[in-house]
């Protein structure tokens, strides 16, 4: 395990307020958008829509304790790019 820099540390009030700022940061126009997982967060969602951002979602494997798939990531990424979304973050 390596360690980390007190200069790469922030600290906010929680996570919504950290969720909040991050989005808030990436989110320049309405063409962008951040790939989010199904089921997610409902924060993660709310602040996009907030922002005028697009929900790049793709889904979580259930029968791999929620995990992640490569595949299902591509084809989420090309589906957001074929649509014009600039996929952020």
């Amino acid at each position: 395990a390596g360690s980390v820099g007190v200069e790469n540390i922030f600290l906010t009030s929680g996570a919504s307020e950290a969720i909040t700022m991050l989005m808030t940061a990436l989110i320049k126009d309405s063409s962008c958008g951040v790939m989010i997982p199904i089921p997610q967060y409902p924060l993660y969602s709310a602040t996009l829509d907030l922002l005028g951002g697009h929900k790049v979602g793709y889904y979580l494997d259930e029968h791999s304790n929620w995990g992640m798939n490569i595949a299902e990531l591509e084809r989420s990424l090309a589906e957001a790019k074929q649509n014009g979304i600039n996929v952020v973050g």
